[in-house]
């Protein structure tokens, strides 16, 4: 940790670093190349999610996506089989090997309009965002004009029932947005938040399903395994948690993921204060001297979910600073799971319209500028023993005072 004698030297580099970087991101990719993509391009609504009416057994975590569109592959294989049964009308399955272990990770398409797919032939190659076929409204399964669309493991070739299912949610890839749970000024307040959108864009989408439950996917911050959690509204005393699991699905109790929340309180550990479920997939905390994990006002959340398919999940650290609205001192946030390479932290401060964020490591090097821009999320390494600081930049007012040092 630096001394506050440093910072004058960080000012100077921070100019220089300003003034000969472009406003373009300078951390990890947050997609990295083999990870999936939505099966097409633009904004489709969800119109069935996960364990929805029909999507029960194997297909308990399918989504539907209604109307008549391209659908492309979302990563790269080989065309397992293409078939036709009764329910689902004509069917393509690629195999994408091993992603999630077992006998290779398959993606599961239904419904198709049978020209559109009639070409393929088994183990044909697949490279992601190659065209497999139309939307369509074959099989008795077929209320509508959709793609029905998911992902299962242990297929077995010419058998349309086999495998088991796969959480999309669970699969590294570029979707909408990061989290299953709704981002500040959301259409909704409960666990869905939007139409799915490809490529991602920090715009919202506008379409929304037909039964006016909007939702999206969510890339690898949202495994089955661990929750997805971030924070909004933070200010100098309170700040709102918004969770999501999988399956994540209101008002069907088999379905239905409940959320508990505990934090470290300097001189008392952790402590679990909210009962043994959240009950809801937003709450509120008033956080103050009292409920800080270190001296210099840090707050450490871990946030379990738990359902009746899957049971207790393994959990997800949440550290932050709140800020200081009055000083315009940036909030910063991290959120990352502890077996995790990555971590990501958000920012903010109220009216900025560029963000400074420095990495200081124990080696007892100067602190670096890992980023530079308007961007109020960043994929970081998550490695022990580094913080991060954060200054917020305003036409009007200029450079912020730095945030206080966060570490992950």
């Amino acid at each position: 940790m630096y001394k506050r004698s440093t910072r004058t030297s960080i000012v100077v580099l921070m100019l220089f670093f300003l003034s000969s970087t472009t406003t373009s991101a300078h951390h990890t990719p947050d997609h990295p190349t083999g990870h999936w993509r939505l099966p097409f391009t633009g904004v489709q609504a969800i119109s069935q999610g996960p364990g929805e009416n029909t999507h029960i057994n194997a297909s308990s975590e399918a989504l539907d996506y209604p109307g008549t569109f391209t659908v492309v592959a979302p990563a790269d294989g080989y065309i397992l089989d293409v078939l036709y049964a009764n329910d689902f009308g004509w069917v393509v399955r690629i195999n994408h090997g091993d992603l999630l272990g077992g006998s290779g990770t398959v993606s599961f398409y239904a419904h198709m309009v049978a020209s559109s797919v009639s070409h393929w032939q088994v183990a044909n190659p697949i490279k992601q965002g190659d065209v497999i076929g139309t939307s369509g409204q074959t099989g008795t399964g077929a209320s509508g004009i959709h793609l029905h669309f998911e992902a299962r493991t242990g297929a077995t070739q010419g058998s349309v029932y086999s495998g088991q299912s796969v959480p999309i949610r669970a699969i590294p890839g570029q979707w909408w947005n990061k989290w299953y749970s709704p981002v500040p000024n959301a259409q909704s307040n409960d666990q869905f938040s939007g139409g799915a959108k490809y490529p991602e864009s920090n715009v919202l989408p506008t379409v929304m399903p037909i039964d006016g439950n909007p939702r999206h996917l969510a890339n690898f911050e949202a495994p089955s395994s661990i929750p997805a959690a971030h924070l909004s509204n933070i200010v100098n005393s309170s700040v709102v948690f918004h969770m999501g699991g999988s399956p994540s699905t209101l008002g069907n109790s088999q379905y239905q993921t409940y959320f508990q929340i505990g934090e470290y309180i300097t001189g008392s550990g952790w402590q679990y204060p909210f009962g043994s479920y959240t009950g809801n997939s937003i709450f509120g905390r008033t956080v103050n001297s009292s409920n800080q994990c270190t001296p210099n006002n840090q707050h450490c959340h871990i946030v379990w979910s738990y359902n009746s398919l899957r049971g207790w999940s393994d959990y997800r650290t949440l550290y932050f600073h709140t800020g200081n609205t009055t000083t315009r001192q940036p909030y910063i946030a991290a959120s990352y799971h502890r077996n995790s390479n990555v971590a990501i932290l958000t920012f903010d401060s109220a009216g900025a319209t560029y963000f400074l964020v420095w990495e200081d490591t124990p080696s007892g090097n100067p602190p670096t500028g890992i980023y530079v821009g308007s961007a109020k999320s960043i994929v970081v390494n998550h490695q022990s023993n580094r913080s991060y600081t954060v200054s917020a930049w305003t036409a009007a007012q200029g450079w912020s005072p730095w945030s206080i040092w966060l570490v992950p």
